[in-house]
């Protein structure tokens, strides 16, 4: 960006200079300048405005693309909020987000059709059941009773009783 614009300021510099205006558009010899004079320009005219053409052009079909990208890129969260960005990633389509909120993690896509939720992420919480162990070790006995399961339950049992 700071190349572009030492090339403009680089470029009117030196249109300004062949053309012998001052930096404010003024002539330095007010007295020289004719009608006849002003009429006959030559090719320079045609050159500045083929190189203001060019600029704005570049412009046109470069910069304002990039900027109009980085100003909506990035997904901006505060830090103190209750929704957090943990990991994100781009591609040709979008950009995939993994988002923590209100304990919940999903996984988000965003993309030109707008936000979709792909995936709940979130990991059950073993803390969260309301089971208790003895109901925990009875469901235990009734998936699998193998005899090595049994002989392990009724030593629980004795420690438990």
């Amino acid at each position: 960006m700071r190349f572009l614009g030492t090339l403009l300021a680089a470029l009117v510099g030196t249109g300004l200079a062949v053309a012998g205006e001052g930096p404010l558009g003024t002539r330095s010899d007010t007295v020289s300048t004719s009608f006849s004079n002003s009429s006959t320009g030559g090719a320079m005219p045609l050159v500045q405005m083929g190189i203001a053409l060019a600029i704005v052009y570049g412009l046109l079909k470069w910069a304002l693309p990039r900027l109009a990208g980085k100003v909506g890129k990035k997904l901006v969260t505060n830090i103190t909020g209750g929704i957090k960005v943990e990991e994100s990633a781009s591609f040709a389509g979008g950009s995939l987000y993994v988002v923590h909120a209100r304990k919940k993690t999903l996984l988000l896509c965003v993309g030109t059709q707008g936000v979709q939720c792909l995936a709940d992420l979130t990991e059950p919480d073993p803390m969260d059941s309301k089971q208790t162990f003895r109901e925990m070790v009875e469901e235990a006995e009734q998936a699998e009773t193998s005899p090595e399961l049994a002989l392990a339950l009724s030593r629980i049992d004795r420690f438990t009783a």
